[in-house]
């Protein structure tokens, strides 16, 4: 270094660094908040309600182990059945609601929607609706210019305040370091389709709801006739107010495993759909700006600072 060190503003340097620091934390700050999602699921456990053929209700039935099968059957076929096609078809919902949230930081959706069937429905109403699909940018990206704008006015300032005494290299403001984010897209379209922990919560649920005698029984009612050598005989029937109980029973068991059994469902669906890469960035990002401030160091040794990320 060829000036005296007297002759350089070391505050003025050290306000610099840790004014860049502070906007380099930021960023950090804005992935780590950017990474999971602020909407929030206002259908978790969607139900359109309760629909049983009537006719079978106003069956009636002689023998009361004729009328528990049918029972069963409508239990199984008119309430529990629906329950599952309807959680699945809320998180389906979920993934089209939330979706074009995330369209900025997936890339180039034109170039992944022939590998990702959940895209390609998407597309066709993004089109109708009028979405501009071209020219996605990256996601990272923009951290990546961010990154390097903060590093380059750094490198102006040290540069002014030492009065051209110390310059850093033009490779301190390089921020390449963007990651592929496919890997949420491939999250998102298992999401779709009910795959991975989604088949295993609703596996769960249909065993932790395996249907038993008592509710069977609670939806039969009977009624007493007398044949005609007067013998007293029961005739089963279903009963609709009954049943609608059950239905309400299963629909809480329903969604209190939903929170308690997997933890909360909105909480499994964000884990899944926030773009896994994220930390992989951060971790990336870390790294740089060691290196990057470690060149620091090594350009202002002289100044008896020590600069450290």
């Amino acid at each position: 270094m060829s000036r005296n060190n007297e002759s350089v503003d070391i505050s003025a340097i050290l306000d610099a660094i840790k004014e860049a620091k502070s906007s380099l934390q930021d960023i950090i700050d804005d992935i780590q908040d950017s990474d999971s999602i602020e909407e929030t699921v206002n259908d978790e456990v969607y139900y359109s309600g309760l629909d049983v053929p009537y006719d079978v209700l106003d069956e009636e039935f002689k023998e009361k182990k004729e009328a528990k099968k049918v029972a069963a059957k409508v239990l199984q076929d008119s309430v529990f059945e629906p329950m599952m096609s309807e959680l699945k078809q809320s998180i389906i919902n979920y993934v089209n609601h939330t979706v074009w949230y995330y369209e900025g930081r997936l890339g180039d959706w034109m170039n992944k929607v022939s590998k990702y069937s959940i895209l390609q429905d998407l597309v066709d109403s993004a089109r109708s609706e009028c979405f501009d699909l071209v020219n996605r940018r990256d996601y990272y990206e923009s951290f990546n210019e961010r990154v390097e704008d903060v590093l380059s006015e750094l490198r102006k300032a040290i540069m002014l305040e030492s009065d051209g005494s110390i310059v850093l290299d033009a490779s301190f403001k390089t921020c390449d370091i963007t990651v592929d984010a496919e890997e949420s897209l491939e999250a998102l379209e298992a999401l779709y389709k009910g795959e991975g922990w989604i088949q295993e919560f609703m596996a769960t649920v249909r065993k932790e709801n395996e249907l038993l005698d008592t509710q069977i029984d609670n939806i039969l009612e009977s009624d007493t006739e007398f044949d005609d050598d007067d013998a007293q005989i029961h005739i089963w029937k279903i009963s609709q107010t009954m049943l609608e109980y059950e239905y309400e029973s299963l629909q809480q068991d329903l969604e209190f495993t939903s929170i308690m059994g997997f933890e909360p469902l909105q909480d499994m669906v964000d884990d899944l759909i926030r773009v896994k890469p994220a930390k992989e960035y951060e971790e990336k990002l870390e790294a740089l700006l060691r290196d990057r401030f470690a060149l620091v160091n090594e350009k202002i040794q002289e100044l008896r600072m020590d600069v450290s990320w």
